[in-house]
C-alpha cells in the first residue's frame, strides 16, 4: 500500500514543460511535456487507444497516443491541451499523453 502512495505521489509532482510542436526533437526524448495545438486528423480509437496528430502555426505536427481510453470528446480541428511524455515509436517522435483537454 505505501508503495501505491509512494507512485500517487510522485507522480503528482513530475514536472511537465510547456513545449511548442515546432520546438520538438530527439533533444526532447524522455521528457515530460504539455503541448497545444490542433487536432489535424479525425481521432481514431482502436482497442482502447487513442491515436492523431496535432500541429501548430508552424505547420510542424507531432503524433498522439493515449492508451485505455473508452471514450473521448474530441474532433479534427479542436484545440486541444496534451499533457505526456515524448518517446519515439517506429523512427517518429511522439506524445503518449497522460491526459488530453479540449480547450
Amino acid at each position: 500500500m505505501l508503495g501505491i502512495f509512494f507512485l500517487f505521489t510522485f507522480s503528482y509532482f513530475i514536472e511537465y514543460k510547456e513545449l511548442e510542436i515546432s520546438s520538438i526533437d530527439y533533444s526532447s526524448l524522455g521528457m515530460n511535456v504539455k503541448v497545444i495545438g490542433y487536432v489535424k486528423n479525425k481521432p481514431i480509437l482502436k482497442n482502447n487507444v487513442l491515436l492523431f496528430s496535432i500541429s501548430d502555426e508552424s505547420n510542424k505536427s507531432i503524433n498522439v497516443v493515449m492508451f485505455n481510453v473508452k471514450q473521448f470528446n474530441i474532433s479534427k480541428d479542436d484545440l486541444v491541451l496534451v499533457i505526456g511524455k515524448i518517446e519515439e515509436y517506429k523512427n517518429e517522435l511522439e506524445i503518449v499523453a497522460k491526459s488530453i483537454k479540449k480547450i
